[in-house]
């Protein structure tokens, strides 16, 4: 509705002159803050009704008072408490159900002040939803009035529900039939109702809808005048710039997205500022690959000459067993040859070694030197010798989703290594693998370097010291990812078998999940087998004959494909699907840039949005816990992210949500199973057998 301010809203205002203005729908408060300003100018009072805003809430009464009262209820409960309102735009659920009665609602209260219904500016009565419902929460509708709906795209001229826009919502599944839509809801409510309404339609921007009765425009001629010019040469005109800006912004966002796009590619491919440093590394390129087309040569001719060899060896044992016949025919009286033992055939021998040596001696140059200081017994570099990694733009298998996993790094260089090593070896389906290295010291810093060269399809973004905060560089993870799936995956977690695979089953069966975390050692509410040791969080340490691996074999045998809701999920290992970093964006960096309730703001920003939550109950990452940072410095952070959390979503909204999770019991049946076969060898043995 923001691209309408300009073009009507604005004006429409300052001909009206509103004392009470309504707001349904206010989402980040694009068209709020422009109405509260205009309020505060002209001694008005806005209404803002919104359930579950994204924008803070706090802020905006603390810097407008008494010219802001808002709703945290839905639009039928809170509309009959306004009184005298003059003004009301509705932009909520864009449903039949709920238009037509806000439409309704408004009237009625009206008819019951003894005066004229407000003027009532509806958003998107165009495509998509003008002949469409759509429902963020299906359930509060009546099933008599809701239609047939389910998870699917939008495209013009189509009516059926498939690949699309706002694919991730709950839509209508035909388009145009009765009580179906924004503008049906508008057009039956005239229909019905006994007053003498006027409507005025603008098409573009999805679409707006004015309704005024005639007795106000009669006693406004300024209004009147304004709505009438609405089919003039000189709105028209107007339109159609605010169409254009809207087609430029669309533009300057998605050449955004390319630059950076780009950019991350860039970096990939040029691991250096300087091109004259990228001029050096193609010539050296050249030369490197000629100088294999020698080797490739050199040893052609060296398998011609071992196949010269081993013919002049077989000829070698066949005049052999020539002279031993016929030394065997000699005559009797000539002194006996003392007897030679047969020389040994080493082929096969040679062979076997040659076939062990070609397949070590590369892993033993693959792995990295030990650096100074470092335990020479302690993990080699990572190699993905099974094949896993993927690079960025790699063709997925069809009806395969791609996905992308994010590692931020922050030292911890021990760690990170384990981290590595378990996702080459225990991801059980291909991967892209980015690394974002956030100002760690030289021995990190030159590791993922390694680690990168060694890996070619491992994309590695630096971001210089010092480091700028988890958040931000997850950020950046984001931002060059590409795939279906991005897991953001703590560098001091380490994968079980089959993790991946079974985080991507559970949601290509679970539609309605947009973001998904698993079980863990340390993971606040999804620890397992235990939550808490008294006051504080379990960290449930492993017995000595337990292995990670094995505690990854337990909880597999738990729930398979079960996905346990929860209102937040610990972002240690936490899997967004496409469709929600489309729709919600990215973390928000301005308030938790070091890391620490980013991951539980996106959460419930996502609910805002229409995404579930879900904890894949058969899936394991071990946790070793801010190894970055430290006991205190975690703390420290945690206690100051919190707080801006509370400021952000509000004490009340957030507790009660807090309140939620810790009644819940959905994976209470999962820790009892865990707790009973992990209690000794003999119940684990019994699931390996």
């Amino acid at each position: 509705m923001h691209w309408f301010l300009k073009l009507l809203i604005n004006p429409l205002l300052d001909a009206l002159g509103p004392r009470v203005i309504v707001e349904i729908g206010v989402e980040v408060g694009a068209v709020s803050i422009p109405l509260l300003r205009w309020a505060q100018a002209n001694g008005a009072t806005l209404h803002a009704i919104d359930p579950d805003p994204t924008l803070s809430v706090d802020r905006l009464e603390a810097e407008y008072g008494e010219q802001l009262r808002f709703h945290r209820r839905r639009s039928l409960e809170a509309l009959a408490e306004i009184a005298a309102i003059d003004l009301a735009l509705i932009d909520g659920d864009h449903n039949w159900y709920t238009v037509i009665n806000e439409l309704r609602t408004l009237e009625a209260q009206a008819r019951e002040e003894g005066r004229e219904p407000p003027v009532m500016l509806l958003h998107d009565v165009g495509w998509p939803y003008g002949r469409r419902d759509l429902y963020y929460e299906a359930s509060s509708i009546p099933e008599a009035h809701r239609q047939p709906h389910a998870r699917g795209g939008l495209k013009p001229g189509r009516a059926e529900l498939g690949p699309g826009l706002n694919d991730h919502l709950q839509n209508a599944q035909l388009e145009g039939t009765p009580a179906n839509g924004v503008l049906s809801a508008v057009e039956d409510f005239i229909a019905q109702s006994k007053r003498v309404w006027r409507m005025w339609q603008i098409p573009g921007l999805s679409g707006m809808a004015i309704l005024a009765s005639e007795p106000v425009l009669d006693a406004n001629t300024a209004l009147c005048e304004l709505l009438d010019s609405i089919e003039s040469p000189g709105f028209l005109r107007a339109q159609c710039e605010a169409i254009e800006e809207s087609r430029i912004d669309a533009e300057l966002k998605r050449a955004n997205i390319s630059r950076r796009l780009a950019e991350t590619q860039l970096k990939q491919v040029m691991r250096s500022r300087d091109p004259r440093a990228q001029v050096e590394l193609q010539r050296r390129v050249r030369e490197l690959t000629e100088r294999v087309e020698e080797l490739e040569q050199e040893l052609e001719g060296r398998a011609a000459l071992e196949e010269q060899v081993r013919v002049l060896e077989s000829e070698v044992a066949r005049l052999r067993s020539a002279a031993m016949a016929t030394d065997a025919r000699v005559e009797p009286g000539t002194p006996a040859e003392p007897d030679t033992p047969p020389e040994r055939d080493t082929r096969a021998e040679r062979e076997a070694w040659s076939t062990l040596l070609a397949e070590y001696v590369p892993l033993l140059e693959g792995a990295l030197p030990c650096a100074e200081e470092r335990d020479p017994l302690s993990l080699p570099c990572p190699l993905d010798v099974r094949g896993i990694l993927r690079e960025a733009g790699a063709e997925q298998a069809p009806g395969e989703p791609g996905v992308d996993v994010v590692v931020c790094v922050h030292d911890a260089l021990a760690e990170v290594r384990e981290c590595l090593s378990s996702l080459l070896t225990m991801s059980d389906r291909p991967l892209r693998l980015i690394l974002v290295n956030d100002g760690s010291e030289e021995p990190t810093t030159h590791f993922l370097r390694a680690f990168a060269d060694r890996h070619p399809a491992v994309t590695l973004i630096h971001r210089e010291t010092p480091p700028h905060g988890y958040t931000v560089a997850a950020n950046h993870g984001i931002e060059a990812a590409e795939g279906d799936y991005v897991v953001l995956l703590n560098s001091d977690t380490v994968v079980t078998d089959g993790w991946l695979g079974r985080i991507v089953a559970c949601g290509e069966s679970h539609a309605e999940v947009g973001i998904l975390g698993v079980l863990s050692n340390a993971a606040s509410h999804q620890s397992v087998p235990l939550v808490r040791e008294g006051s504080a969080w379990a960290r449930n340490p492993l017995p000595a004959w337990l292995t990670v691996a094995g505690m990854g074999v337990v909880v597999a045998e738990g729930m398979p494909g079960a996905a346990t809701p929860l209102p937040f999920l610990n972002g240690f290992c936490y899997t967004i699907k496409r469709a929600v970093i489309e729709a919600v964006g990215l973390l928000d960096e301005e308030r938790f840039a070091a890391g620490y309730c980013e991951e539980n703001d996106y959460s419930l920003r996502a609910r805002a949005a229409g995404f579930g939550l879900a904890v894949v109950s058969d899936a394991y990452v071990h946790h070793a816990k801010s190894r970055s940072y430290g006991v205190e410095a975690r703390e420290e952070l945690a206690r100051a992210s919190y707080a801006a959390f509370l400021e952000k979503h509000g004490r009340e909204e957030v507790e009660a949500l807090v309140t939620k999770m810790e009644a819940d019991e959905g994976l209470q049946q999962v820790r009892a199973a865990v707790t009973r076969r992990s209690a000794n060898p003999r119940a684990v043995a019994e699931l390996l057998a």
